[in-house]
């Protein structure tokens, strides 16, 4: 009965928007999630794309099997994790995260980010740290951005004595704050950056500031120094934590496949 294929591929669309909502970012949205269920019902009237819906289904169950039953999440996330020993530097990079708008304070992983910066500022393998200020192509612009919010919370922790405060201005990827950070080392004569991220970006934010460094002529090294993760832990004790892992596997994986896409 034709109304049960239209269920069946229904149901379908419904498990695959479940984990496309898992992926962090303002991408996700209410109206693309409800575009994921509508064209995997309208399957349901196509006896080769009903095929082949299945087999993708059969593919997230598989998936869903190795998240919650093997290590499969926190060995991604290890190979995601470029950790190196911290040196004498230039300046540290922090790099942005999230901002919860509401109340207008730092998001987990922008947390754990800063505290690591300031961590080796106090270290003093570093005078400088910079920030970024994301532009507003995702989210609202009544939204505070996350370096502004970083600066002001640099202010209230230290006053005039915290560390000298750099902005890397609208960025919206990765790869912007490359760019941006490659400028000041060429302005400033930074030869050597400490760059601080979340253990799963660190390891692709790494390739990018040193791809940018290069595209710049310079010989700037750049060490890559990721901060704590305290969303999940990392080694995937829990079935909660390899899910939430799950989150920023997906991220970086989709993230490298729209580098390819657009040639960066």
């Amino acid at each position: 009965m034709m109304w049960k294929a239209w269920v069946e591929c229904a149901v379908i669309g419904v498990s695959f928007a479940v984990l496309l909502a898992l992926v962090p970012g303002e991408h996700v949205t209410a109206l693309r999630l409800a575009l994921v269920i509508g064209l995997c019902t309208v399957c349901a009237a196509h006896g080769v794309a009903r095929a082949v819906l299945r087999g993708a289904f059969v593919v997230q169950a598989v998936l869903w099997v190795a998240v919650l039953f093997t290590p499969v999440v926190p060995r991604l996330v290890a190979v995601l994790t470029l950790r190196e020993v911290p040196v004498q530097a230039d300046a540290i990079v922090v790099l942005a995260a999230g901002v919860h708008c509401g109340p207008g304070v730092l998001g987990s992983s922008s947390l754990d980010r800063l505290l690591r910066g300031v961590a080796l500022w106090r270290a003093g393998f570093a005078p400088v740290l910079t920030v970024s200020n994301p532009s507003f192509a995702f989210g609202p612009a009544s939204c505070p951005r996350v370096g502004d919010v970083e600066r002001a919370w640099l202010r209230e922790m230290f006053g005039e004595a915290g560390p000298r405060v750099l902005t890397l201005a609208e960025v919206t990827t990765t790869q912007d704050e490359a760019a941006r950070a490659a400028a000041l080392a060429r302005a400033r004569g930074w030869r050597t950056v400490l760059l601080v991220t979340s253990p799963s970006h660190s390891a692709r934010a790494a390739l990018l500031f040193r791809a940018a460094m290069r595209r710049a002529g310079l010989g700037t090294r750049v060490v890559s120094v990721p901060s704590a993760e305290s969303a999940f832990d990392v080694e995937g004790r829990t079935v909660h934590d390899r899910v939430l892992g799950l989150r920023v596997v997906l991220y970086e994986a989709l993230s490298r496949v729209k580098a390819r896409v657009s040639g960066g």
